[in-house]
């Protein structure tokens, strides 16, 4: 049937769309097959009458029409017709079907993604701009450089929305979770391979285009008992504040709205759930950190960690080097090393250094993530995390694959970190006592290099470090917020750090 289906829609690309299946998307196609197939056993009578109808619905459906909303030019895909957003009372053509559909920005820079519903994914994106659901780059771009009146929003490439359609004819005939979840993947497959490639080769910038062709979510997760459970029983997904489960902080039906609760992604929740350990977080109103328990209403406690648990170091083996030891390598210095011969391909300062090094073509890609904090996340995740780990296959960059090593007596945790500051603001006098260079005057790399420099920012503001600053004003207090007044002869002389 997904042959069928594949054939058909390389016979409805007219605008020749370059289609491809990633790994990812070639196993999501086997899970898929495998789901169906379950429907085609002809010695399987079903407990749910609508499991019995489902094999036929899909033949019925292989042939869908599919709608194409656009211009094709060298560099994006424009469409015919697009939106203001919010939508309110504009008639927009196939919002309710499934597809793909696209933000448009006012400097040309787009956005694509992919739904059963348009409409019903338009109106996730508008809670997450109004800050009642998790941001992602394209909101967070989009409100920094003009607002939502700044896009325009249209379905792109649309067809009919098959489990809209079976639920308008068949809503005396249940499903299992199992049958649900067959309907939900045959009916979003088209529009996620179509979003995988459009992706691919249009290399939209407010999807924060990545090499990594797997980046879109292409896959189905189905158990065979699913088939004998009913839509209608929801699992009750649980946080407790303490081990005895005395106290109870949040409870929810799915993860995404547990994750939003406690702050914590998707996946955080996933790996820790029933986890005897439990997690810690931060709590957002002491600012303390604080141990909390999620669990499964009526599953069993595991205290055995899920592989996605680990830390590589506990996954992989140490990296055992050609002749020499990591203790040989040179201290305060990051090694690339080739994964093939196991000789140095260079060694680096920094993590930033040896990721620009390596990537040459993607310093762009890099230089557009925003802020300190995600360039560290990225870095961290790519390369901290496996750190004199040999993980199979190395790390890929551009110029290879390899091994990251650094001498085991350079650790992270004992660079110095930063001392606390004033801020003085040169027009008013006002200085400002700040415990380190994250505060919201400046940038950090701003205020780290302002305070080196002892210089002026565009802002108007003098960072003296905190000894400095005690020294010459004996009475200022290094409390957080806490301020302090210049005279205007005070401001002409004021020190210099160090």
């Amino acid at each position: 049937m997904l042959t069928e289906l594949i054939l058909h829609l390389h016979k409805e690309n007219i605008h020749n769309i370059p289609l491809f299946l990633t790994p990812l998307g070639i196993k999501a196609s086997n899970d898929l097959i495998g789901m169906i197939n379950i429907l085609a056993n002809k010695q399987t009578k079903f407990k749910f009458k609508g499991d019995n109808l489902l094999l036929e619905f899909i033949s019925n459906h292989l042939n869908p029409i599919i709608r194409y909303n656009m211009q094709l030019s060298l560099n994006t895909f424009m469409p015919i017709k697009d939106y203001k957003i919010p939508i309110l009372r504009q008639k927009v053509e196939d919002a309710d079907c499934s597809g793909v559909y696209v933000f448009i920005h006012k400097s040309g820079k787009f956005g694509i993604g992919s739904a059963l519903s348009c409409r019903d994914r338009l109106q996730d994106h508008l809670n997450s701009f109004y800050g009642h659901r998790p941001t992602t780059f394209l909101h967070k771009w989009i409100l920094d450089n003009g607002g939502i009146e700044s896009v325009r929003w249209a379905p792109l490439i649309t067809y009919d929305n098959i489990v809209q359609e079976w639920f308008s004819h068949n809503f005396n005939s249940p499903l299992s979770v199992g049958g649900s979840k067959i309907l939900q993947g045959f009916g979003q497959y088209i529009a996620r391979l179509l979003e995988q490639c459009v992706y691919t080769y249009n290399k939209p910038f407010l999807s924060m285009y990545s090499q990594d062709r797997n980046i879109i979510f292409f896959t189905f997760t189905f158990k065979y008992e699913e088939m004998s459970q009913d839509l209608n029983h929801l699992h009750t997904y649980q946080a407790w504040g303490d081990k005895e489960m005395t106290k109870l902080l949040a409870e929810s039906n799915s993860f995404n709205s547990l994750a939003d609760m406690l702050g914590l992604t998707v996946g955080t929740i996933r790996n820790n759930m029933n986890w005897a350990k439990g997690i810690k977080i931060t709590d957002k109103e002491s600012g303390k950190k604080t141990t909390v328990y999620l669990v499964e209403k009526g599953a069993s406690i595991r205290t055995q960690a899920l592989s996605s648990q680990l830390a590589p170091k506990d996954l992989y083996p140490k990296i055992e080097l050609f002749n020499r030891t990591l203790y040989d390598l040179i201290p305060g210095r990051i090694h690339a090393i080739d994964i093939n011969t196991l000789e140095d391909f260079g060694n680096y300062a920094s993590q930033r250094e040896l990721w620009i090094n390596l990537n040459p073509n993607s310093l762009d890609e890099f230089n557009n993530l925003g802020s300190l904090s995600k360039e560290r996340i990225f870095l961290n995740s790519r390369i901290s995390r496996f750190m004199n780990v040999a993980k199979p296959g190395g790390i890929s960059t551009e110029l290879g694959n390899f091994y990251f090593c650094r001498h085991p007596e350079f650790l992270s945790g004992m660079s110095k970190a930063a001392s606390g500051f004033f801020a003085v603001n040169i027009n008013t006098g006002v200085a400002e006592y700040f415990e380190n260079n994250s505060q919201p005057l400046d940038d950090r790399l701003t205020v780290r290099n302002h305070r080196k420099n002892n210089t002026v920012s565009k802002r108007g503001f003098r960072y003296i470090n905190k000894d400095v600053f005690i020294k010459y004003f004996p009475n200022a207090i290094a409390v957080l917020g806490s301020t302090y007044n210049l005279n205007k002869e005070q401001l002409k002389n004021l020190p210099l750090n160090d």
